[in-house]
């Protein structure tokens, strides 16, 4: 990545927050009152990160052996967000670093916008809660773009909204699902080992850099930031 960094594309659950914990104890509960046993935070973290309507036919799945249809899907995912909404930011927390990162890319000027599948209402609660939502100068949420990640359709959306070309962007995530969207949108694509990425190690998604901590990969993206195009 010779281009210099002008924005940040961060993606939420995974990367700046683990929120297998209160995930798992929606799913759960709506599996519950659907007859079904509970699935347990081991396996709801790697069924996250498609959006929620995946988090839910994965978990219905799991408990019956097929795929739901379309009404049985609608019917779960009502319970789902209705369970959600009662426990949201409740029991995630933000991996270390990251508070001090964001802190670090605002006061260096480096654009911000978090790009979640999460849908908007969700998203904007548990970035509330977490105390982190004025970190960001936009919010792509899972329902505002024309299509979730992994197509690029939320990166060009940012970059439209910050003013910026999408070459120097870089896309910050846990996943597989992240580096196809940066793939898709031209940019680069750098990851942390905090998160998810449907149990698989991060280290094998073909980023183009993996850092163990969210503020030790921020710290090297500042570096990026104050390099001359080309260096």
């Amino acid at each position: 990545m010779s281009t210099p960094v002008s924005a940040a594309l961060i993606d939420l659950d995974g990367t700046l927050v683990d929120s297998a914990h209160e995930l798992a104890t929606a799913v759960d509960r709506m599996l519950a009152e659907a007859g079904h046993p509970s699935a347990g935070v081991s396996k709801v973290r790697d069924w996250v990160g498609d959006g929620v309507d995946m988090l839910v036919a994965r978990a219905l799945g799991d408990a019956t052996g097929h795929d739901p249809d379309a009404e049985t899907l609608r019917e779960a995912r009502a319970r789902f967000d209705t369970f959600y909404a009662e426990v949201l930011g409740t029991e995630s927390a933000l991996y270390p670093g990251v508070a001090e990162g964001l802190e670090r890319l605002r006061a260096a000027d480096v654009r911000t916008a978090c790009i979640t599948n999460k849908s908007k209402i969700f998203a904007l609660s548990l970035l509330g809660a977490l105390g982190i939502a004025d970190r960001f100068d936009l919010l792509v949420a899972g329902d505002m773009a024309e299509a979730k990640k992994p197509d690029a359709a939320p990166l060009q959306y940012a970059a439209e909204r910050l003013g910026v070309a999408l070459p120097e962007c870089v896309m910050i995530g846990d996943s597989a699902i992240d580096v196809a969207a940066a793939r898709a949108a031209g940019c680069a694509a750098w990851c942390v080992r905090s998160g998810y990425n449907r149990g698989e190690p991060i280290d094998s998604a073909g980023a183009d850099a993996v850092f163990d901590r969210f503020d030790e990969l921020v710290e090297a993206l500042l570096a990026r930031a104050s390099r001359p195009a080309g260096a």
